[in-house]
């Protein structure tokens, strides 16, 4: 039994395209392997001999037309990306991000062009990262439900948290400083003097934990604070106005307060008189004049 599905194809007039002239020599050279049975090998060891090596070459052929059948590569689909700046209301925008249009726009435009990245494939632009990350760190949602709104996948959205979070630390120097002329000190001072009555109060010092995920090894035991859990232990200095000022968020949770300030660089700025005013603190730190 002669099989040539091959020249039948052209022979047809059909869509011989070069997949199904290969795909057709793959199952001609499969039909004629099935076809050899072993009940017509005579018992003689030379017969046997060619009819296994027989067999082989036509293994080696199919194997040979089997690695010239091209990969079909996967189609990748995109999710549709909704901008949710544009399809909700003032109030409604503010219930479910914690921050007003007005206070979402500045932040986009402040940070756009360090999102801004390649516009091949799927590519997510800087509004929608914004949005993404405001929402999921205001409401503490899952990344993957975040996704699903945002229409991004999880690991996009693990990726899109540092993008933009890098982005916003580069700004810091903008935003995050202590007052420097006569002028914007004495504002800062008659801040704290209208809310409180203190006098020559520049800025109000304390630290707080932050929550971090255990962590392991013979350093873990730094980590852990006097509550009995894993933190950074952060100092923020801030104006009357709630304001933050200086910041320092590198030392570990069991570190006291007072030696986060006594190595700190606000420190030194105080100690060279770089300030006429004082910070004010609880009990945590000691009285310095």
């Amino acid at each position: 039994m002669e099989v040539h599905l091959e020249s039948k194809l052209k022979a047809s007039g059909s869509n011989c395209s070069r997949e199904n002239l290969i795909c057709a020599k793959l199952f001609e050279k499969a039909i004629k392997l099935l076809l050899r049975s072993p009940l017509f090998i005579v018992n003689n060891l030379k017969i046997d001999r060619d009819y296994f090596i027989d067999d082989m070459r036509m293994i080696d052929e199919i194997n040979e037309v089997v690695n010239q059948i091209p990969l079909m590569r996967r189609v990748k689909f995109y999710k549709i990306h909704k901008n949710l700046l544009e399809e909700l209301q003032e109030a409604e925008f503010k219930i479910k991000y914690r921050f007003s249009c007005g206070t979402a726009v500045f932040l986009i435009d402040m940070v756009k062009n360090d999102l801004a990245g390649d516009s091949r494939g799927g590519f997510i632009p800087p509004h929608l990262k914004i949005l993404t990350v405001i929402r999921t760190w205001a409401r503490g949602e899952i990344q993957d439900d975040a996704g699903d709104l945002s229409g991004m996948s999880q690991p996009t959205i693990s990726l899109v948290f540092k993008q933009v979070a890098l982005a916003l630390v580069a700004q810091r120097a903008q935003w995050i400083k202590m007052p420097q002329s006569n002028v914007e000190q004495n504002h800062v001072i008659a801040g704290f003097y209208s809310v409180c009555g203190f006098r020559q109060v520049i800025g109000a010092i304390d630290c707080t934990h932050i929550r971090i995920p255990k962590v392991g090894g013979n350093i873990g035991q730094y980590y852990i604070n006097r509550k009995v859990y894993s933190s950074i232990n952060v100092q923020v200095v801030s104006n009357a106005n709630l304001e933050i000022m200086d910041i320092v968020a590198h030392w570990r949770g069991s570190i006291h307060d007072s030696r986060i300030f006594n190595e700190s660089h606000i420190k030194q700025r105080f100690d060279q008189s770089e300030f006429k005013g004082r910070l004010l603190g609880d009990s945590g730190y000691a009285c310095i004049p």
